[in-house]
């Protein structure tokens, strides 16, 4: 059987800095932007292609594709290496400019944000934050946008997604909170805004499942129980359909946590489920409760309506589930 998607109606994007535009652009010529534009194109695409082939597709001569690499390599732009083209982040780079040519005491925080403050464009993601967040930011808290674009080397317009995500869609009105949000992109690879978007939606279909199972609030939902859910994906590799079940098995417990979803899942990894049949197997064969009335500890870890997954410690959760490592 094949598996085949459906006609896209929403195009794929490649989106451009608007720094690209006011800062790089003006001195540039219609060739120049011309070569840009598609070799970035073909960056997003993961297309590799050689420079007679590239040469062809622009209907250019080798020579103009050539001046052109080398204006956009002395801008800091791209950068060439073993035949290949690295690019460089607008955002990332313009801020670093700013910082590098500034005199010495520009190190200082405060005199670095007063020269970040010249950049209209940074001027700009302040007074867009300034209506996500309904109030003016004070310079401690625009500092850490600073930090942010240096750190994490993410685009003006990834940083205030990250905001109006949290700040608008999960209520959360705290920048620690989006600076996780903009960790985590970091650590995934994220390097657009099409790609957080193109992600995200997976990722997020998953976070719904496990709220709704778990009758959680938006607020309960915090960056640490997002890490822990993301890694049932990315390291134990289970779908939606296995970690719906799992969080079903918080049934018979007084408070719903992941937890005691987090064990379920690992302890059948450790047994060596990978499917959703392998998955209903280990709940038909978990141990069954003492014929005397009793219950063992592996059965309460199932079914158990007297004590709570949080209130073991590491320690008791790896003896009860027979956990290799560390939970």
């Amino acid at each position: 059987m094949r598996f085949i998607e459906s006609e896209n109606l929403i195009p794929r994007r490649t989106s451009i800095s608007n720094l690209f535009f006011n800062t790089f652009l003006k001195d540039a010529t219609g060739d120049d932007v011309k070569v840009y534009l598609y070799a970035y194109y073909l960056c997003k695409e993961s297309v590799a292609m050689t420079k007679e082939d590239f040469a062809k597709s622009l209907h250019m001569e080798s020579e103009t594709i050539e001046r052109a690499i080398n204006y956009w390599m002395n801008t800091g732009l791209i950068e060439m290496k073993d035949g290949d083209m690295i690019f460089h982040d607008p955002d990332s780079l313009t801020l670093k400019n700013i910082v590098t040519t500034a005199p010495q005491k520009t190190e200082d925080p405060e005199m670095k944000l007063i020269e970040a403050n010249r950049n209209p464009e940074i001027r700009e993601m302040f007074r867009q934050a300034d209506y996500i967040v309904r109030r003016p930011l004070v310079p401690e808290e625009k500092k850490k946008f600073i930090t942010w674009i240096e750190t994490y080397h993410m685009s003006i317009e990834m940083i205030l997604h990250a905001l109006s995500y949290a700040y608008d869609d999960q209520g959360v009105k705290h920048l620690d909170y989006v600076e996780g949000i903009l960790r985590r992109w970091y650590d995934a690879g994220y390097t657009s805004l099409d790609d957080v978007i193109d992600n995200t939606n997976l990722m997020s279909s998953t976070m719904e499942i496990v709220r709704k199972s778990l009758n959680f609030k938006q607020s309960q939902m915090t960056e640490p129980v997002k890490e822990m859910i993301e890694k049932w994906k990315t390291e134990l590799g289970y779908s939606d359909d296995i970690i719906s079940l799992a969080c079903a098995q918080t049934v018979n417990i007084r408070e719903p946590n992941v937890k005691y979803v987090d064990a379920v899942l690992r302890a059948w990894h450790d047994d060596g489920v990978t499917d959703l049949t392998g998955a209903r197997a280990a709940i038909e064969n978990r141990p069954q409760r003492p014929s005397g009335g009793g219950t063992s500890k592996l059965d309460d870890y199932y079914m158990t309506t007297e004590r709570q997954t949080d209130e073991y410690s590491d320690d008791e959760l790896k003896k009860l589930l027979g956990l290799r490592g560390g939970l």
